[in-house]
């Protein structure tokens, strides 16, 4: 099962958010439970269900809701962004629609990616892709949690070069430097 920014769309279209898809499946609601795994199996041919109805047993059907149901909400959990740091701060509920547009926004936004690749994409891994771009433009033009950590100081990345050493260095990013004969020593 991956649980896709498609397939979160297909399940948004039906249940307005993680907390009502989780209670219908709590309560071994077998219409939830299906959408749920048909819009994140991640090999559709390999789902096989009865086309009779009168095919399956209560008793085969209890056993199915006792093995499956735990899994499927842990699943749940997941997706929408539960962990267990108990964390006390307080954060507003969105529906999936919201999220999903978030997401996209984020993908297809702030990563420049396309939103093929955007839609494919797991919630996790268009965070994590986000916090990497987040890290990577501090590193690159610092930030103002660095400057508070070292005493108002802006990281100094040439602290410790020659001024000739970080003359050259600096003529990398000038384009009307040609040769580094050029170059101020």
């Amino acid at each position: 099962m991956r649980a896709d920014l498609r397939a979160l769309a297909t399940i948004a279209s039906k249940y307005h958010d993680f907390a009502d898809l989780y209670g219908r499946i709590a309560a071994f609601d077998w219409t939830a439970t299906l959408d749920l795994i048909a819009a994140t199996c991640t090999d559709p041919d390999s789902i096989l269900f009865p086309a009779d109805p009168d095919w399956v047993q209560p008793e085969s059907l209890d056993e199915f809701f006792t093995l499956v149901t735990p899994q499927l909400l842990g699943f749940i959990e997941r997706i929408a962004g539960a962990d267990n740091t108990n964390s006390t701060e307080p954060s507003d509920p969105i529906t999936l629609t919201e999220l999903i547009e978030r997401l996209f926004k984020v993908g297809s936004g702030w990563l420049e990616w396309s939103p093929e690749d955007t839609w494919n994409a797991t919630p996790a891994e268009i965070l994590l892709a986000r916090d990497g771009l987040i890290e990577k433009l501090k590193a690159i033009h610092g930030s103002a949690d660095a400057d508070k950590n070292n005493g108002g100081k802006s990281t100094d990345w040439g602290k410790g070069l020659k001024s000739a050493d970080r003359n050259r260095l600096n003529a990398l990013g000038d384009y009307g430097v040609k040769t580094m004969a050029e170059v101020p020593a």
